[in-house]
């Protein structure tokens, strides 16, 4: 159970990134949460960074997906999709290139060894 989220960017309250101290990431949009493993939320970050101006992008694994909807973006991660208008798009971005350099790997809280629990 998760006692400590940090806000790692904001654009609203219903529109931000944050971490938990055992360092999930929680990317809100809307009504929409992803909860993402570091790695993930990285390699999403990573993924939006190099196809952010090809809108017809896919990763090799089929992890993430751009596609152009009606009037704006699809991004597919994994099974799920959001759909954003052209400027709720951009500000999506800046939100998880504002946030990506401020994940913590070092949030985690600490393993707990049972002989560390040994009372003498």
């Amino acid at each position: 159970m998760c006692l400590i989220v940090r806000p790692i960017a904001t654009r609203s309250e219903y529109r931000f990134v944050a971490q938990c101290e055992h360092g999930t990431v929680f990317v809100h949009w809307q009504i929409s949460c992803w909860t993402l493993a570091i790695p993930d939320f990285n390699n999403l970050a990573a993924f939006l960074e190099t196809s952010k101006k090809n809108l017809e992008a896919e990763m090799k694994d089929g992890a993430h997906a751009l596609k152009r909807a009606h009037s704006g973006v699809q991004l597919w991660i994994g099974m799920a999709a959001l759909g954003f208008s052209n400027p709720d798009w951009q500000e999506f971005l800046d939100l998880i290139f504002e946030a990506a350099p401020q994940i913590n790997e070092f949030l985690l809280v600490p393993k707990i060894s049972h002989s560390s629990l040994l009372v003498n």
